[in-house]
């Protein structure tokens, strides 16, 4: 028997549901619970690279997927916290290439408050209006009434939030 985060195939859906449960919750304050939720996407990420430790190098793609997920929003909050904003912005901006872990209107939110931030008006703009599109989306239950665009084609931004 070892010791550590277990590590396998049987546990991808395990740390999945995890990963989203973490990430997909609100940090919208700057306070306790702020700090809270850091240390909680900070432990998560040790947990995973102790789990891809344990893997012996030879971690499924998938779960690969979830660690850069976790490393970026760790990366963002370490950011924001000593105030750099430039990487914060970049951070934010990477973590809608991961959409399966986080909610698309939290993602979006987050990326327009952090362009916003660097005076980037235009694209906080698109940012923000794809987010009002999302949350109008979920509000009316039908993601096709979603107005999206292809005002983002070639980018990392994902045209189509299913």
């Amino acid at each position: 028997m070892s010791l550590g985060a277990p590590h396998g195939q049987e546990y991808i859906d395990l740390y999945h549901c995890i990963v989203v449960g973490v990430l997909g919750r609100d940090d919208s304050r700057h306070d306790e619970s702020f700090e809270v939720q850091a240390r909680s996407v900070s432990d998560l990420k040790e947990l995973l690279r102790q789990a891809r430790i344990n893997a012996n190098g030879m971690p499924a793609p998938s779960f690969e997927r979830m660690f850069l997920a976790v490393h970026y929003t760790d990366m963002l909050y370490l950011s924001i916290h000593h105030s750099l904003w430039d990487i914060s912005t970049k951070c934010s901006i990477t973590l809608l290439q991961f959409l399966d872990y986080i909610p698309p209107d939290k993602a979006f939110f987050v990326a327009g408050r952090e362009a916003k931030r660097q005076e980037h008006i235009s694209l906080a703009f698109i940012l923000f209006n794809r987010y009002v599109d999302v949350y109008e989306a979920v509000e009316e239950n039908d993601l096709s009434s979603a107005n999206i665009d292809d005002t983002l084609d070639g980018t990392i931004v994902p045209a189509i939030v299913a």
